[in-house]
């Protein structure tokens, strides 16, 4: 905590768009790998190239084991964001991750109504209930199974995490406003009606 508390740098926010990239996964204990151009990069941080940390191994053991004879490649010929990276089946992921993502992607001038948006199958049918909820809709997502589908992009748009770890860019404050202002166009409020706030922990050992 004392080190948390000393940090003083705030990590680059940015959306990189690649051209004729394949996506690998995501697989929930490993994440992500893009492979564009020979060159292999992983996500969580798309900056860093895939190496030998744990997770890198998984990913390759993952490559390894669902390897290109069973899959097809769909290919994209129009712009595409990817939102959701790992973690992307859990509900908070893509509270705290992926939906102030988009505030990133309307900074820097996309029409986020319009462009589409990757969306592995395995997830939730309420991924697809929050991306309505901020003015996305389902024809707007190209639902793929990571599992047998390699999606090959174009020109994919990567907009990068506001959040690491326990600690949030300045940015996610914007980032909130904005997604509430949208979602308040898609749902009716009683502003006379009050909150009611629940608490669920992860694990047993924080009780």
């Amino acid at each position: 905590m004392n080190d948390f508390r000393r940090e003083r740098s705030v990590w680059p926010i940015s959306v990189y768009k690649i051209s004729d990239v394949e996506i690998h996964g995501p697989w929930f204990n490993a994440g992500i790998i893009l492979v564009s151009q020979g060159h292999r990069f992983r996500i969580d941080e798309i900056y860093q190239p895939a190496g030998e940390q744990p997770q890198d191994i998984c990913l390759e053991k993952s490559l390894h084991e669902l390897q290109f004879e069973n899959k097809r490649f769909l290919e994209i010929n129009e712009d595409c964001v990817l939102l959701a990276t790992n973690g992307h089946n859990i509900y908070g992921h893509w509270l705290v991750d992926f939906l102030p993502k988009i505030y990133l992607l309307d900074y820097i001038g996309i029409d986020v109504s319009k462009i589409k948006f990757l969306m592995p199958s395995d997830v939730g049918h309420w991924a697809v209930d929050l991306m309505n909820l901020v003015g996305i809709k389902k024809e707007n997502m190209i639902i793929y199974d990571q599992n047998e589908i390699v999606p090959l992009c174009r020109s994919l748009f990567v907009p990068t995490l506001l959040r690491m770890s326990g600690r949030t860019s300045p940015l996610f404050l914007n980032a909130t406003e904005f997604i509430n202002k949208r979602i308040d166009k898609n749902i009716q409020t009683k502003s006379d009606v009050s909150n009611t706030f629940l608490y669920f922990d992860r694990e047993q050992e924080f009780t």
